[in-house]
């Protein structure tokens, strides 16, 4: 199941996200609508309200670096 949403942050930057379920498995993707340079500051969290965690090098996109216990791509 494939779920697309839009958000527009207040600097205007506009994000397109897709969502797409897979047995037990969810992929998410996202994307920048504009030129603009941006960073992703992320990480992963097994719970909700736990707390976050560096994701294992195998899912990081290239360029990715790890900071503060979190990554930015």
């Amino acid at each position: 199941m494939m779920i697309k949403d839009k958000i527009e942050a207040q600097s205007g930057v506009v994000l397109c996200v897709e969502k797409n379920v897979l047995d037990d498995k969810l992929e998410i993707a996202i994307r920048l609508e504009n030129d603009r340079e941006c960073i992703l500051h992320w990480g992963l969290c097994k719970q909700h309200r736990g707390s976050w965690q560096v994701p294992p090098h195998m899912l990081w996109p290239e360029g990715t670096r790890a900071v503060e216990g979190a990554v930015q791509t």
